[in-house]
């Protein structure tokens, strides 16, 4: 009886592999790159205004506010500002806790700005003017024009 092969296995003659010199050359050029990486990622210090644009926001929303206010009242030395608004609802911004919040006729919270140490309004001839301090010592300060006096 005569044996037929069927099942054969075919070998590669790949003579050139991955020798001891490219791998110390690879390591060498890796440990004089990582130096320089590093002084590059440093270099490109991304600065991130999230704090600051959150503040800008709440100096927006509280000019949005005044610009519907018929009235204003300085309150608790100048700690909480009372606006009256044009449809008569009162609207009130203090400090509570770390956060900024604005109460509507007394009730209600609505959070304007959080990491707040402190808030100072002071009045002004022309309308008032916001002192705040966030937590991490940053000062801000808006003067917000009111116009119907």
């Amino acid at each position: 009886m005569k044996q037929k092969r069927s099942v054969y296995m075919v070998f590669l003659k790949n003579d050139r592999g991955f020798t001891m010199i490219q791998s110390l050359l690879a390591v060498s050029f890796l440990a004089l790159c990582l130096p320089l990486l590093s002084t590059i990622l440093k270099s490109s210090d991304v600065s991130f205004y999230e704090q600051d644009l959150s503040v800008q926001q709440f100096f927006t929303f509280v000019q949005d506010d005044v610009k519907q206010a018929i009235s204003y009242e300085l309150k608790d030395t100048g700690r909480i500002i009372q606006l009256n608004l044009l449809s008569g609802i009162s609207s009130t911004l203090e400090l509570y806790g770390s956060l900024i919040r604005r109460r509507v006729n007394g009730t209600g919270h609505e959070i304007y700005l959080r990491d707040v140490e402190a808030i100072h309004f002071r009045p002004l001839d022309y309308g008032f003017s916001i002192s705040v301090t966030m937590v991490d010592g940053e000062n801000y300060e808006k003067t917000i024009v009111f116009y119907n006096k």
